[in-house]
């Protein structure tokens, strides 16, 4: 009798740590990644592209850093205007002699 009440104890004592493993992995562990999502490691090549600016000039400011995503119309430098303003003064000059 004393054996066969051991054993009940042992079975219910499993039966509570797997019932307690159970619930701590329902409320605990992680979510399923939804449908669509690829995860994992690696390494992506970016694509090097070349910029130019529209007029010559002194670049002035920088805007940019190597690695930033940017888009179409995102400001990367500032040129200086003194030598736009410059020509423009004299192609005045021209046109009013």
């Amino acid at each position: 009798m004393v054996k066969s009440q051991s054993w009940l104890w042992s079975l219910i004592a499993v039966l509570a740590l797997a019932g307690g493993s159970y619930g701590v992995f329902v409320l605990f562990g992680e979510e399923p990644l939804p449908q669509g999502i690829v995860y994992g490691n690696g390494h992506v090549e970016g694509r090097e592209v070349r910029i130019a600016a529209e007029v010559a000039g002194r670049v002035i400011e920088h805007h940019l850093v190597e690695g930033s995503k940017v888009s179409a119309g995102d400001r990367g430098a500032v040129i200086d205007p003194a030598d736009a303003r410059d020509r423009l003064r004299s192609a005045q000059a021209e046109l009013a002699a």
